[in-house]
């Protein structure tokens, strides 16, 4: 309800969205063709993930988004 969100035409993936109020648009690493060249900073939502994922790869870890 607060963001607009672009989704591909085909597969239905998300490509893109943009929060109300917002200057900027975020695009989803997902929907850039490779090689890419990004590295991860860390993860969001940790506090939701399933019992059986492990997350190893020693970034940054905060249980929820804000």
């Amino acid at each position: 309800d607060d963001a607009g969100r672009g989704f591909c035409k085909n597969c239905g993936s998300l490509l893109f969205w943009k929060g109300d109020g917002r200057n900027y648009t975020s695009i989803t690493a997902g929907a850039i063709d490779n090689p890419t060249g990004l590295k991860i900073e860390g993860h969001i939502f940790c506090a939701d993930k399933g019992d059986y994922y492990d997350i190893l790869d020693g970034e940054f870890q905060k249980p929820q988004w804000g």
